[in-house]
């Protein structure tokens, strides 16, 4: 794997096992990062609406919020949505930066600021 380390890749981990599930998730994440984008641009969601909107598991789109907060390209909207169990989930939007510039698949782009 490059040097790109979390927020802007999917962590190593401390073991050689995660290492490599870092390795082979990280074009995955990058796409699926997009996506998120590309869905929030539309309405803010909470982790369970992206998956269900993207068609993917809720498992994988936490990180990619994670990893889009931390380099502030989504927010915490301040709503809660009720997810399928019952409990509030945080609804993201986009941040103001985020709806204005087009949105990329390289990582580089959001540290350029």
């Amino acid at each position: 794997m490059d040097d790109l380390r979390y927020p802007f890749a999917p962590s190593p981990g401390k073991t050689d096992t995660s290492a490599e599930a870092a390795e082979k998730v990280s074009n995955i994440s990058e796409t699926l990062e997009v996506q998120v984008l590309n869905a929030l641009k539309i309405k803010p969601m909470t982790n369970s609406e992206l998956a269900g909107q993207l068609k993917h598991d809720a498992k994988g789109v936490q990180p990619r919020t994670s990893e889009l907060r931390s380099r502030n390209l989504i927010v915490d909207t301040g709503e809660r949505h009720k997810n399928g169990g019952g409990n509030n989930e945080i609804v993201w939007g986009l941040n103001q930066v985020t709806t204005s510039c087009p949105i990329s698949t390289e990582k580089n782009d959001a540290s350029a600021s």
